[in-house]
């Protein structure tokens, strides 16, 4: 069960510490208060130019409705959205939509049903399948329906026993033959959840019609708000870098997160060993403790530390994407492997901040330890040419 849950359960604490870091960094930044008095400013410049003061008067108001819009209905469409968190109701949602979309021609339907993507959509569906663990799955819808409130004049009243007893999709072949078949044929099959799906879909195509509104209304004033800005502050935007390889330079520096507390640039094998508790996250494997114990560090031994150097803090900025970038010193010699960003840095997303936008990598000399040293795999060693 936790096997089948763990993949869920951490990106779920990625995201809920990723948050709890940007909430702490806006407030510690005073990034909002700065935001509006910027907009304040900005506002008064599109009022004083001769070129935007009529076309773009409402411009920071028309995006300000569109946000409002999102606020005001963001409960109801994020509980109704949050019910595809239920695997069961989620595979029979995807089969249900793929008949729907597939009888469309190819390039009118949704991306995950096009005939390029759909043997990847099929094989997440099978994943999702195997991973199901009914127990969970139960618990969670149940808490699900009570959050999102279904009108029952339109879905009845929802028995999650009744549900769960009168579905087959649990069943990998069953889910292959439901793929097959047509809408009409799915509407006439007695699957509860398949039932389910199709009285939601409709609400769920709201849903999805409403995001791209938003977003069509948003592109086009973002693109609007991005030509006067650069007038107002007399420069060019950085390009956005996606899908483009980046190089991004700075120093190895420390932070001071809090008041009175400093978070050196280099951790060592040392500190490894003195977090390790034996429960997640501070599991260490027993080989790597006992060679601790020996100081069998090998030619990695940092001669001032005398110790294996672990992880590295630096100021250059990453952004989700970045785990596995070489970190490159001046010579241009691999020196480590960004894997991260400081609790505090996930403010990046929103602002830069010298004093604490910091990001982890681990250090080279640890990654070789441990796949020379510890797992003893001296034909990568070769191969590197070290």
């Amino acid at each position: 069960v936790a096997l089948k849950n763990l993949s869920r359960i951490q990106g779920l604490a990625n995201v809920e510490k990723r948050s709890r870091g940007q909430l702490k960094g806006l407030n510690r930044a005073g990034i909002i208060a700065a935001r509006q008095a910027e907009e304040r400013k900005l506002q008064s410049f599109i009022e004083q130019s001769p070129v935007h003061s009529t076309s773009g008067a409402n411009l920071l108001k028309d995006i300000d409705a569109v946000y409002n819009e999102i606020a005001v209905n963001y409960e109801r469409e994020m509980n109704l959205s949050a019910l595809r968190g239920c695997q069961m109701l989620s595979v029979a949602h995807s089969i249900y939509e793929s008949a729907v979309e597939r009888e469309k021609d190819d390039l009118d339907r949704e991306p995950a049903y096009m005939d390029r993507n759909f043997d990847q959509t099929v094989q997440r569906l099978m994943i999702s399948q195997k991973n199901l663990d009914v127990a969970t799955d139960k618990s969670l819808l149940a808490m699900l329906l009570e959050r999102t409130n279904l009108d029952p004049s339109k879905f009845g009243t929802l028995n999650l026993e009744t549900l769960y007893s009168g579905t087959k999709l649990n069943d990998a072949a069953v889910i292959t033959s439901c793929l097959k078949m047509s809408r009409t044929e799915l509407d006439g099959l007695d699957d509860t959840f398949i039932k389910l799906a199709s009285k939601l879909y409709p609400e769920f195509v709201q849903l999805r019609e409403n995001a791209k509104a938003r977003s069509g209304k948003l592109n086009k004033l973002y693109g609007e708000l991005i030509t006067i800005k650069s007038e107002f502050m007399q420069t060019n935007f950085v390009p956005d870098a996606n899908g483009t390889l980046r190089l991004t330079h700075g120093t190895i520096r420390s932070y001071s997160p809090e008041d009175a507390v400093v978070m050196t640039p280099i951790t060592t094998l040392s500190g490894v060993i003195a977090k390790t508790t034996g429960t997640e996250p501070f599991v260490t494997p027993e080989k790597i403790v006992k060679m601790f114990e020996n100081r069998d560090f090998g030619r990695y031994t940092h001669p001032s530390l005398n110790d294996v150097p672990v992880a590295i803090l630096y100021d250059t900025d990453t952004t989700g994407g970045n785990s596995g970038s070489p970190i490159l010193n001046a010579k241009g010699e691999l020196v480590g492997v960004n894997f991260d960003r400081a609790f505090e840095a996930t403010i990046n997303d929103f602002a830069w901040n010298t004093n604490y936008s910091r990001s982890i990598g681990v250090d080279i000399r640890y990654a070789l330890w441990i796949t020379e040293k510890v797992f003893g795999a001296t034909n990568l060693i070769k191969e590197m040419g070290l």
